[in-house]
């Protein structure tokens, strides 16, 4: 997968997501068109990619 892109499960659906820095570009439920990012997706977005980081 390229860098900055992630996939997570939110809201029980698949949300494919691409980050420029720590900014999060878009996202959008697979196959859908591109979602408004609220708190809660953006806070599963950054838990996900600390989870995601190395140690």
């Amino acid at each position: 997968m390229q860098p900055g892109l992630g996939v997570i499960e939110w809201q029980s659906r698949i949300v494919v997501y691409q980050m420029d820095g720590a900014r999060i570009a878009w996202a959008r439920f697979l196959g859908e068109q591109t979602i408004e990012v609220d708190e809660s997706l953006r806070a599963a977005i950054i838990a996900d990619r600390q989870r995601s980081e190395p140690t």
